[in-house]
């Protein structure tokens, strides 16, 4: 318990580990304790970055002058200066099903990050292919951001903006919008609570009802052990149409547990419960499942390197029943099991100043009542 090195690198540990609410006292009490040391302050450095970017920058810039030539200073000032840089991106994505329905999709968008404000702007057009009805939907949105990261790992954000659609029979533009706050960055109890209007795209007929969701959004994270968090999500919202209205809610609760393969690569793992339940169905030949039931096991895996490459990856494996209330008689369908695949990548390009970013999605499942269903999405993004 008195040996410098080993109480430095514990600290370096919990950070590692992204127990924030047991590393930041510890990390503290060695600054002060040592502060000609670097270790402890790099350590809150590194946390407070990606939790709450304006109670690093101080740190981060009085490191640069204390230590210029150290590797671990010079890759955290690298890794600050790239996430408040201003980004301008532009992306073209294509989302296809085994019904032939396709979203391709062309944006915008740009991010300007201050001291404690940041902004985003997107602009973009999507267009929505359906075989069955031989048409074409386009939509077109604007949307600005701002949020505000608050200290003590509070983030305030705010985004509006306004969305066209045109479909075969109708064109609607309406204002979509969002506000969340996040809290306890820095705590074992940390959460957010929001609200937001979103748009439903899947398909051409999707958009002549001009179907819509608005909805309030809530979730709590509670971090058990070092290894272990507890999560719980609500949702209730109004499903909106021109056909009619129908109220949504639902949750979810999970377990995930930390674990690091071959001592290297850090992987969430975990079992999610998810219900969902509709009012009534929208009477417009659309159906909205009552009594939604979902058990999954996930994987997930993210790190981000000083160099500017990262990779998200995550797979999904469960199975979902429910209930669509079809006249005269309700029908139960249950669910063999559905598989979804995301992986993401990001690439910086050597001596220039841009970034790579890939993405994939494949996901299959099948129901009793149907030869099952498959979806693909690719998307790439040139970040400046």
């Amino acid at each position: 318990p008195d040996d410098v090195d080993a109480r430095l690198g514990k600290g370096g540990a919990l950070v590692s580990l992204g127990v924030n609410y047991e590393a930041r006292p510890l990390l503290e009490r060695l600054s002060r304790e040592y502060p000609k040391r670097m270790e402890p302050r790099l350590n809150l450095a590194w946390m407070d970055l990606f939790s709450s970017p304006p109670d690093a920058m101080p740190n981060v810039r009085a490191l640069e002058a204390q230590f210029p030539a150290d590797e671990g200073v010079k890759a955290l000032g690298k890794v600050s200066r790239m996430l408040s840089a201003p980004t301008v991106s532009l992306s073209q994505g294509r989302s296809t099903d085994n019904g032939d329905n396709e979203t391709a999709v062309t944006q915008v968008e740009a991010q300007v990050t201050g001291a404690e404000t940041q902004f985003k702007f997107s602009a973009g057009r999507a267009k929505i292919t359906s075989p069955g009805v031989g048409a074409e939907a386009n939509i077109s949105a604007f949307e600005a951001g701002i949020s505000r990261d608050l200290r003590g790992g509070h983030r305030l954000t705010l985004k509006g903006g306004v969305e066209s659609q045109e479909g075969r029979k109708e064109t609607n533009t309406y204002p979509v919008f969002g506000a969340n706050w996040q809290f306890g960055g820095q705590a074992r109890l940390s959460g957010k609570v929001g609200i937001e209007r979103e748009p439903i795209r899947y398909a051409v007929d999707f958009v002549d009802s001009q179907i819509r969701v608005d909805k309030f959004t809530t979730s709590l994270s509670y971090k058990a052990s070092r290894m272990v968090t507890i999560s719980a999500d609500g949702l209730i919202g109004r499903v909106s149409s021109l056909a009619g209205d129908a109220d949504r809610y639902g949750g979810s609760v999970s377990l995930q547990r930390k674990l690091l393969l071959g001592g290297r690569v850090p992987v969430d793992a975990g079992y999610q419960f998810s219900y969902t339940d509709h009012s009534r169905n929208l009477q417009n030949g659309y159906w909205m499942p009552s009594n939604q039931k979902s058990h999954s096991l996930f994987a997930r895996s993210f790190v981000y390197f000083p160099s500017g490459f990262a990779y998200f990856a995550s797979i999904q494996v469960g199975r979902s029943d429910f209930n669509v209330d079809f006249k005269p008689t309700p029908i139960t369908v249950k669910g063999d099991v559905s598989v979804s695949a995301v992986v993401a990548l990001t690439v910086p390009l050597m001596k220039l100043p841009f970034s790579l970013e890939l993405l994939g999605v494949r996901s299959a499942g099948s129901l009793e009542q149907t030869n099952g269903f498959t979806a693909t999405t690719l998307g790439a993004r040139l970040v400046w």
